[in-house]
């Protein structure tokens, strides 16, 4: 979640392990209205970054300006 006026790229958050992560809900991406240039992630993250945040693993997100992301490992 960000509470930022502006967005954020290339924002380092822990993850708890490697993979694939998929992008579940992004506020700024709305169901009934067009967004015209939506910010986020296209859909998903890599994790293989470094230890994190007490995390195994770390990635690199796009965090929409006063937004919020809920993210899920894919399955195998």
């Amino acid at each position: 979640m960000s509470f930022d006026e502006r967005p954020k790229f290339g924002y380092a958050i822990g993850l708890p392990r490697s993979g694939r992560w998929i992008e579940l809900f992004n506020s700024d991406v709305y169901e009934s209205f067009p967004n015209p240039a939506p910010i986020g992630n296209g859909g998903a993250v890599e994790a293989s970054g470094p230890p994190l945040d007490d995390f195994a693993q770390s990635a690199l997100i796009t965090l929409p300006p006063n937004g919020a992301l809920f993210l899920r490992a894919e399955r195998p």
